[in-house]
């Protein structure tokens, strides 16, 4: 490993300490699950910003849906999705503050694996239903989070409540529903680029955090079972 790798790999690791360290120090387990979720909420808040950016340059300003105070100024689809998007960044931030101030492990990922779940949820329902809303893969997201942060049981529960959930979008849907549909068909293929961009990269990015975490955790863990076992032979006269 060059210099370079090794000077970056220590500065993600004391990124993911300064949140983490503080109150996980004294429990090596704790610690290793807090650095993997304070890994994926500053992944999300880059990923997101980098993602409202992108919409915001690539996307020529739309109609607007919403009108502002009688005027012809309001907001679009697009500037919807920014917002959301520096929101979404605002609170994954927030929550990695919230963890290394009070060292609530499990209200912190619960908080996370909702809000993912919240927010794809309604953008299915405000962009034309499950059939064709380009959020609607997305929705593996908060089950892939608590299988990842948690253990196999909550992510069980969280999968049955993603699936219970798309099925009741699908019903509604074949049953004729009208969902709402706030997007610009023109730009129907670019969303749905950028959205499997973003689930991608959101998935990716997390089994990269938890693999590496883990394969750490176990080098550590390796090293002191040496130790230890070296400790235990008696010296020789």
């Amino acid at each position: 490993m060059t210099t370079v790798a090794i000077m970056r790999k220590n500065c993600f690791l004391h990124l993911l300490d300064y949140f983490a360290l503080e109150q996980f120090k004294h429990h090596n387990d704790m610690l290793h699950n807090a650095r993997i979720l304070v890994g994926v909420l500053l992944t999300y808040s880059l990923l997101v910003l980098t993602i409202s950016g992108f919409i915001l340059f690539l996307f020529p300003s739309q109609e607007p849906i919403f009108i502002v105070g009688g005027s012809n100024s309001g907001l679009s689809f697009i500037d919807i999705s920014a917002i959301v998007s520096v929101v979404l960044a605002v609170i994954f931030s927030a929550l990695a503050y919230v963890l290394k101030h009070t060292g609530n492990y499990e209200s912190v990922c619960a908080l996370l694996f909702f809000t993912e779940y919240i927010v794809v949820t309604s953008f299915i329902v405000v962009t034309g239903g499950p059939a064709a809303s380009n959020v609607t893969q997305m929705l593996v997201l908060p089950c892939i989070t608590a299988f990842c942060l948690r253990d196999i049981t909550t992510g069980v529960v969280w999968s049955s409540l993603v699936f219970l959930t798309l099925l009741l979008l699908v019903s509604l849907d074949l049953t004729g529903f009208a969902f709402y549909d706030i997007t610009d068909k023109s730009y129907h293929n670019e969303a749905r680029s950028m959205v499997t961009i973003t689930s991608f990269l959101a998935v990716t990015m997390t089994i990269i955090i938890y693999e590496s975490t883990k394969r750490r955790l176990k080098i550590t863990s390796d090293r002191e079972n040496k130790r230890h076992v070296h400790l235990a032979q008696p010296d020789p006269i």
